[in-house]
C-alpha cells in the first residue's frame, strides 16, 4: 500500500516510521529509563549516567527527550509522534536539571492525633432534632501542612469527618493506647 507516502512494512508501520527506528527516534511510551540512561552514557558519559539514573523516567523525558517528527504507525494509518534523545544540551544545563530536582518539594506527610469535640443533630423528626455535644480521640494526615480527612473515634462509634467540623481540645503527641484513661473515657465510655 503506498496512498501518497514511501510504503508500508506490513500493517505495523510505514517505512519512514522504520527509518525513524533506525535513526534512534520512537514514540515517547517507548523512552524507557533504561534508554533514556543509555543514550546519557552514550552522549554526555557514564558519569552523568550515574548521577540521573536518581531521576524518575517522567523527568529524563521532561529534560532529555525531545519531538522530531511523526510517521504513520498501525492498520489503519494512525498518526504517531516521534521523539529523538537530546545530545545538544550543555553541562550548565545539565547542571540545572540537578537543581531542579534537588529543589523540589517532596510531600511531607504527618499522621496527628487529638482530643477533639464536635456537635451532632440527632433526632428522628426535623422538629424533635436536638443538638448533643460529643468528644472523641481523633486522627489525621496531613499534607505539606494541608489536613486530609478527619477519622473520630468516641463513645457511639467511629465517624469520618471534615477538619473544620471539629474543635481541637488538646493535641497528643501519639496514638493513645486502649488501656490509658483518656481512650477509656472519650472511646469506651468508662470512667
Amino acid at each position: 500500500m503506498y496512498y501518497g507516502n514511501s510504503g508500508y512494512i506490513g500493517q505495523s508501520m510505514s517505512v519512514r516510521a522504520q527509518e525513524a527506528y533506525d535513526m534512534g527516534e520512537m514514540p515517547l511510551s517507548k523512552w524507557t529509563k533504561t534508554a533514556i540512561l543509555e543514550n546519557i552514557g552514550q552522549v554526555y558519559g557514564e558519569e552523568q549516567k550515574t548521577r540521573f539514573s536518581a531521576f524518575s523516567v517522567k523527568e529524563l523525558r521532561d529534560y532529555f527527550v525531545i519531538y522530531s517528527s511523526w510517521h504513520h504507525t498501525g492498520e489503519y494509518f494512525n498518526c504517531t509522534d516521534f521523539y529523538a534523545f537530546d545530545s545538544s544540551l550543555t553541562p550548565e544545563i545539565l547542571a540545572g536539571f540537578e537543581h531542579k530536582k534537588a529543589e523540589r518539594k517532596k510531600a511531607e506527610i504527618v499522621t496527628r492525633w487529638a482530643v477533639v469535640s464536635f456537635d451532632r443533630w440527632e433526632g428522628r423528626f426535623s422538629h424533635y432534632k436536638t443538638c448533643k455535644h460529643y468528644r472523641g480521640i481523633a486522627t489525621w494526615q496531613e499534607k505539606n501542612g494541608k489536613p486530609g480527612m478527619v477519622t473520630v473515634q468516641y463513645v457511639n462509634g467511629t465517624e469520618q469527618m471534615r477538619r473544620s467540623s471539629i474543635h481541637i481540645e488538646n493535641d497528643l503527641a501519639r496514638k493513645p493506647r486502649k488501656n490509658e484513661k483518656i481512650y477509656k473515657q472519650l472511646v469506651l465510655g468508662l470512667n
